[in-house]
């Protein structure tokens, strides 16, 4: 199997850009194995946006940072994908932005390689420019904005110098038909990543580690179901571990749930700590957290976000085997969450 750290080793001695995508903290959270495997022997930056950007400086305080503009991406309801669609001018106009601003940094930093992870306009002429992404072709039940939605990307993505992504060739990937798309420039699979380690000297503390990210209002609309599922009578056995994903805290009338301990915005270690001392997980089924739960060997129940139809296809192809169960979000209350538990729980 490809390993990114040996894949990694090649670069030494360089000045690199690093910069992820503010779509939650999938991308954020993925780049952290490659922050620190390249910042041991490289100078590296970090530039981002929003929570992603917070959250990078909080697990890198001793690196350097810059601000790019924000995509302006909302997920809200099944027609989520609509929003998305209708945002195209403004997230291309922050694509143009980014470009002009990456641009201004190479010049200040003097960067020669810069890694965006699918952030389409940070890269440079002149300067090694690589995308990291494992969503080459866009799902969609119509095949018409499948196509045209994919097509577009494509323009943008052979714009860099190769694409690295995540994961292994072949049918043993974890991305399925999401990275098969043919590119002009190289593809590069360098292996899954995850900045988390399987432990198995602590000890289970909790049943349930809720896993929240994502786009607002996507992610505290979930958050409101699992609370209330949560809070039911039949739930109160149920030690739980409540990782919000968010920075601003609840407010304490919202925290009185005796079996729950709340968690608002948990760093690498706090989380991986978290989630090896509990059974199960619970969490959407983004890319970035299906890597995560294959390197820890944890099972879960997925929830892809509506109206995202890549967390859709993640989540009905892994639902195949014995890890996962997947619900979709309007099928959640106190008695399906408790049945897909019981379901996890019983076969530990």
């Amino acid at each position: 199997m490809v390993d990114y750290i040996e894949f990694l080793s090649k670069y030494k001695n360089r000045k690199i850009l690093i910069a992820p995508l503010n779509w939650g903290l999938g991308h954020a959270s993925r780049c952290v194995p490659l922050i620190q495997v390249l910042s041991e022997s490289n100078e590296v930056h970090i530039a981002s946006d929003g929570l992603a950007l917070e959250w990078l400086k909080m697990e890198f305080p001793e690196l350097s940072f810059s601000e790019l503009p924000t995509y302006h991406i909302s997920y809200t309801g099944s027609k989520a994908w609509l929003s998305v669609l209708k945002s195209g001018p403004k997230i291309i106009k922050s694509i143009n932005a980014e470009a002009t601003i990456t641009k201004q940094i190479t010049q200040w930093h003097d960067f020669d390689l810069i890694i965006s992870d699918h952030r389409l306009g940070v890269r440079c002429a002149g300067v090694e420019s690589v995308i990291i992404a494992h969503q080459l072709t866009i799902p969609h039940t119509n095949s018409v904005i499948s196509s045209t939605a994919s097509n577009i990307q494509s323009i943008y993505i052979n714009r860099f110098d190769a694409c690295w992504i995540p994961d292994v060739s072949g049918d043993k990937g974890l991305s399925g038909r999401l990275s098969k798309a043919t590119l002009r420039i190289p593809k590069i699979w360098i292996g899954p990543l995850s900045r988390l380690k399987r432990c198995t000297d602590l000890p289970v503390l909790y049943d349930v580690a809720v896993v929240l990210s994502g786009p607002e209002p996507a992610r505290t609309a979930l958050e409101q179901k699992l609370l209330t599922a949560l809070a039911h009578d039949s739930m109160a056995s149920y030690k739980v571990a409540f990782v919000r994903g968010a920075s601003k805290s609840m407010t304490d009338s919202d925290q009185c749930l005796s079996h729950i301990s709340f968690f608002d915005l948990a760093d690498s270690e706090v989380l991986n700590q978290l989630i090896c001392e509990s059974r199960v997980v619970v969490s959407r089924s983004g890319y970035s957290t299906i890597m995560d739960l294959y390197k820890l060997h944890k099972k879960a129940l997925l929830i892809p976000t509506p109206g995202q139809p890549e967390q859709e296809y993640l989540a009905d192809l892994h639902k195949q085997n014995d890890f996962f169960i997947s619900l979709a979000e309007n099928e959640i209350n106190e008695v399906s969450v408790q049945k897909a538990l019981q379901s996890l729980l019983s076969s530990i």
